[in-house]
């Protein structure tokens, strides 16, 4: 996570509502391949999007509209992992971000049973 001015971790986390973007559009946008297996690109073009200190965090969605149909709406909210940040774009021949373009996510999915064979081996 990225620090303030004065060194310290922010006090307060940011989030965004990030649509998923197809992989031909995000592979125009980037000018690279993406692997659909293991990879997915979401955000806007519009300066929201990830950057520096951003990578491992999540890429979450809400099954609220899930839950609102069965038993009335009695079910709370659940929100589930579907990504991590892997990379963002960065400004061309620069190491800043490309906040006009897409940022990349792992693919949860992907690595389910690497994790799960990492928790049994680990004991965690």
């Amino acid at each position: 996570m990225e620090t303030d001015e004065s060194g310290l971790l922010p006090k307060l986390l940011k989030t965004a509502l990030l649509p998923v973007v197809d992989q031909s559009t995000c592979e125009k946008s980037l000018r690279r391949d993406i692997s659909p297996n293991t990879k997915l690109c979401a955000g806007y073009t519009n300066g929201t999007g990830t950057c520096k200190g951003d990578s491992g965090s999540g890429l979450v969605f809400s099954q609220r509209h899930y839950a609102s149909n069965r038993n009335g709406g009695k079910e709370p909210e659940r929100f589930y992992i579907h990504g991590i940040v892997s990379n963002s774009a960065k400004l061309e021949g620069t190491n800043e971000c490309d906040d006009k373009n897409y940022s990349v996510f792992t693919k949860i999915s992907a690595f389910v049973e690497w994790v799960q064979e990492t928790i049994n081996k680990y004991e965690i």
